[in-house]
């Protein structure tokens, strides 16, 4: 009988440790999901700016998935390289999304080039 409760407590054991990898899984692979949707946003995003596409304001909400992600952009002229000419801007985009009361943040950056100065009208 003894042998009988000791194999029950160690089986119970060994499956409250299976269960606890079946929640941290399901975790991952939500924070993992939210994480590759902040970055299509995010690239979208700036795919849209190199496109020469205006927003209307430099930050704005998307619904993905049943999460709101907020869209944070600016494009700053890059005055530190001379050789653009007033061409050469910094684009970045930030995400943010919250998840049980904590806020996460994806930010892409990226330089456009206007024209290229030997080439002007390009």
């Amino acid at each position: 009988m003894l042998e009988v409760v000791v194999a029950i407590v160690i089986i119970t054991v060994a499956l409250l440790a299976i269960a606890s990898m079946f929640v941290q899984a399901t975790q991952s692979g939500i924070s993992a999901e939210e994480y590759a949707t902040a970055a299509y946003l995010a690239q979208e995003t700036l795919e849209k700016l190199k496109a020469g596409q205006v927003f209307a304001l430099p930050e704005f909400t998307e619904k993905r998935n049943n999460r709101d992600y907020k869209v944070i952009w600016s494009k700053t002229l890059d005055t530190a390289h001379a050789y653009a000419k007033g061409k050469l801007y910094k684009a970045s985009v930030n995400v943010e999304w919250q998840n049980n009361g904590r806020t996460y943040r994806l930010e892409l950056h990226t330089n456009l080039l206007e024209e290229i100065p030997q080439y002007p009208g390009i």
